[in-house]
C-alpha cells in the first residue's frame, strides 16, 4: 500500500476503519438473526441493481462468487447437509480431489466461456456453487 504510490495514508486508514466497522456490524446482525440464508439473499438483492450499472470485472465477479456462494448455502443445508467428520486420510482425499475438480472447472471454463464480463459472472457463479452446492453430495454419495 504505502510502497506502490497508489493510496494515500488516509485511504488506507479510512478502508481499516470502514472494514473494521463492517465487520463489527455483521457479526453482531448474524448473531441476532436465525435465518442467515434470508441474510444472504438480501445482501445480494441489495447489490443487484449496481449489476446492471457495473463495468468493473471485479465487482462483476464478485457478485457471481457471492451468488454461488448464496445458493450453495442454500442447496448443501437444505438437500446435502455435508458432514465434515471422518477419518484424515478421507479428509486429505476430498481436498485434493474437491480442488482439482475447481481447479479444471475454474480454467476450463475461462477456455471455453467468451471472454465478456457476463461469462466471469458466469464462470465465477459455478465455481462457487459447484465447490459449495455440490462438492459435498459427490463425496457424500461416495462417503468420503
Amino acid at each position: 500500500m504505502f510502497l506502490a504510490p497508489v493510496h494515500y495514508p488516509k485511504d488506507v486508514l479510512f478502508g481499516a476503519i470502514f472494514g473494521l466497522l463492517t465487520s463489527f456490524i455483521t457479526y453482531k446482525l448474524f448473531g441476532k438473526i436465525n435465518n442467515r440464508i434470508a441474510l444472504y439473499f438480501a445482501t445480494f438483492t441489495i447489490f443487484l441493481p449496481a449489476f446492471f450499472y457495473a463495468h468493473s470485472a471485479d465487482f462483476i465477479k464478485g457478485m457471481g462468487t457471492f451468488l454461488g456462494f448464496v445458493l450453495g448455502i442454500y442447496v448443501e443445508k437444505k438437500y446435502i447437509n455435508f458432514s465434515v467428520e471422518g477419518k484424515l486420510s478421507n479428509k486429505i482425499l476430498r481436498i485434493v480431489i474437491g480442488l482439482a475438480i475447481l481447479i479444471i472447472l475454474k480454467v476450463g471454463l475461462k477456455a471455453i466461456l467468451p471472454k465478456k464480463l457476463v461469462f466471469d459472472f458466469i464462470r465465477y457463479f459455478m465455481v462457487v456453487f459447484f465447490g459449495i452446492g455440490l462438492y459435498p453430495a459427490i463425496f457424500k454419495k461416495f462417503k468420503l
